[in-house]
Parts: structure tokens; sequence; C-alpha cells
């Protein structure tokens, strides 16, 4: 039977008191000469002998329940409940029900479960990254019913909990957005140990001895991973859309850089670079080097090292002959400027056809490939460098590949 709020007055020598009425309990009928009798019979108690044990004394404790904020005393005025008072006994909860959670326990249980889908899978625990610009953006100024319980960097983390959890529902959307059949593979980690290379006998000039110290010349990688490696020549163009498309699709690639036409706008290919792009290096002037003299060949390598190191900050270890050609001269030229690596190409991307050489006249990747394009626009072709990633990108997920980064294989030994 269920308490209800009534006024009454109490029957006795001090003033009326509204309280709270007791459940409904059939009660036999009184008159007032008896209750008087019954209240004179039985006075309060003076306070010291009130005193319940474990209340403290200044509390107001004295036995009676409503003096520590608990259940009504049928003699005494409530009072507000005593926080201090260990003697407050709440009344028990019905089985099977559960005190419900508060905001602060609530935004502390979701953060609990977004930081825990950041672990991984192995639920090792790292350091806490500081909040990124962009971090700090996306976190909400508030997380419902938290107050202060979580700070900016808390509620940055957060957010970029939730961004790694729906990454991979989002690559899908990205992947449609930029024209793409099917998002693009991940390509596996980059190996502990780079393969070793060897130039092929028909990409040789004369002995290639490794005591001569030449750069090895190759068209793919040797291994069996299914990846390919994509590289772009020159710097003609500087579409800011295509580092939108390496940034949003996290494409992997190597850019090799020829002064003459990227010294205009240097700016654009560090930003590539801060995408994670390789930086090497295509010559000063992109000459026909077996035309020249050695002096002027190693002129022509080392001087784009310098600028290549000073603009982005990367000295190379690659080195692509223009047109791909090259003598013997042309490779003592790139060894004395630092170059380990001379790599050619396997497949020509176009935005409309691909070219295949070397040994790839089956029309199909194969593992380590190693695939160019260059920097064009539809001032040079039909197209821009947008349609010639999606054929690249469109063809290697059919075919079960990945694109991955060449510098995490070759070169910087």
């Amino acid at each position: 039977m269920g308490f209800v709020r009534k006024a009454y007055k109490s029957i006795g020598p001090t003033k009326a008191q509204t309280r709270r009425a007791r459940p409904r309990t059939p009660r036999t009928s009184a008159s007032p000469a008896r209750l008087r009798s019954v209240q004179q019979a039985s006075p309060a108690p003076p306070l010291e002998a009130a005193v319940r044990p474990g209340c403290p004394r200044g509390t107001g404790g004295t036995g009676g329940a409503g003096d520590c904020g608990c259940s009504g005393h049928p003699g005494r005025a409530p009072r507000p409940p005593n926080p201090q008072c260990p003697c407050r006994r709440s009344r028990p909860r019905p089985r099977g029900t559960a005190r419900p959670r508060t905001g602060r326990a609530a935004a502390a249980l979701v953060l609990t479960g977004l930081l825990a889908a950041a672990c991984g899978p192995s639920g090792e625990r790292g350091p806490v990254p500081d909040p990124s610009p962009d971090d700090r953006n996306a976190a909400p100024d508030e997380v419902p019913g938290s107050g202060d319980l979580l700070s900016v960097p808390a509620r940055a983390l957060a957010a970029r909990a939730e961004r790694l959890r729906r990454a991979p529902a989002a690559r899908p959307a990205v992947a449609r957005r930029w024209g793409l059949r099917s998002a693009p593979l991940s390509p596996p980690p980059p190996p502990v140990v780079k393969p070793v290379l060897t130039t092929p006998e028909a990409l040789r000039r004369g002995p290639h001895r490794p005591a001569d110290g030449l750069p090895h010349v190759i068209t793919r990688v040797p291994i069996d991973d299914r990846v390919i490696f994509l590289t772009i020549d020159d710097g003609a163009d500087k579409d800011p859309r295509l580092l939108r498309m390496v940034r949003e699709l996290n494409v992997p690639v190597s850019a090799f850089l020829t002064h003459s036409l990227a010294r205009e706008d240097y700016g654009y290919f560090r930003r590539l670079r801060d995408l994670g792009a390789g930086m090497q290096n295509h010559t000063l002037t992109h000459p026909y080097l077996p035309a020249l003299p050695y002096e002027k060949q190693r002129r022509e390598i080392c001087a784009q090292q310098d600028n290549l190191e000073r603009e982005t900050g990367v000295r190379p270890t690659m080195f692509r002959p223009p047109f791909g050609g090259y003598d013997r001269a042309t490779l003592r030229a790139a060894a004395s400027c630092g170059i380990e690596v001379v790599p050619l190409w396997s497949q020509e991307v176009f935005p409309g056809r691909t070219e295949y050489r070397r040994g790839a006249l089956d029309g199909r990747f194969h593992p380590g490939d190693i695939v160019l394009t260059h920097f064009r626009g539809p001032a040079h072709w039909k197209g821009d460098m947008r349609d010639v990633l999606r054929r690249v990108l469109d063809q290697a997920t059919e075919e079960g590949f990945a694109v991955a980064l060449l510098e995490d294989y070759v070169g910087g030994s």
C-alpha cells in the first residue's frame, strides 16, 4: 500500500505540524483525552540518551529516524537528510531492479567503449597521442551528461576512436565518390628486410660486378606479395585534385621529379611528400643522357640531388633516366651521386590505355611490377591524373593487387 502525502494536525502541547502520513492501516478510534494521556505517559527522551550509536554528535542523530534523514518519526518534524550520518538507511529496491545510471557514468561507459575499439584486436595500450586540429574540430563540445568529466583532449581522442571505428565502413563510400568500381585493397606491412636486388642481363650495360658499385637497374621488385608500385615522373602538371585523391584513398606513390618542370611550385610536391609520397630524382632538364658526356650526365643527376634535398628535405636514393635511356657512364655518374637503384618500369599508364613492356605483355599486373605515369593534365593528353589513378586502382583491385610504396621495398640501405 503506497504512501500518500496528507496534511494533518498533531495533537499535543506543541503547535500544529504538517507531517507525511503513515501507511493507511486499520486503526481504532481514540478520544482526544486518551491521546493526551498516552503522550504524557511517554515523554521524549533527553538528547544524551537518544543519540543512536554511530550518529556523530552535532548531526542531529537522536535515534529518531527523521533526525538522520530516514523515514518519518511520529513525534518530530522531519529534517533534511544529513549526508554525514552513517545511520542513514535507504529503502530496499524491489528485486530485479537496478539503479539508473547517471549522465556522467553513461558518458564514461561510452568513452571506454570507443577507446577499446581504437586499441584494435590486441587490446594493447599505447601512449595517448595529442589531439590534432582535425580531432579538436571533430570532437563534440560536450558529451551529454558528462559535465566536466571529459577534457578537450579526451573528447578529441574519443572522436578519433570513433573515426577509426567507422573507417572500414567509409572506405567504399570514398571509393565511389572518386568514381572507382570498388574500394582499393590495402597493402601488407612492409618487409622487415628489403629484397635482394639483381640487374637482369638485358638491362646491364657491360659487366655488372658488385665491386663496381653500380646501382641495380630493375623493372620489378623480386617479391611474391601481390603488390604493385605506382611511380609518377617529371612534375609538369600540379593538380590539387590529385592530392585530395591520394589523401582520401590513401594511395602510396613515388614522385621522380625534374627540376625544370617542378621548380615553379615545389610546395605542391612538399604537400605530396607530407601525404607519405617518396621523392626521387629525374634529372635537372630531362635530357637523353647517353648523348651527353660523363661530366654533364653527372651534373644532371647530382645537381638535382641537391635541389631535392633543399626543397623537400629528402636526398634521393633512386634515379630514373629520362626516356629510360642510360649507358654505363650514366650508372657510374648515378653511383657517384649516391644513387642505389635505377627503377625503370613494366607498365606505363595513360588516361585511356595501359602500355606493357619488358616481359609484361600478357596485359596483367604481376607481383612487384613498377608502374609508370606522368604528372600531366588536359593540356598534354585527353584526361587528367584522376583518370590515371582510377585506371590503375580499378585494374589492380580487379586482379587482386594492392598499391604499395616503392621506398618500403627498395633503396635507403
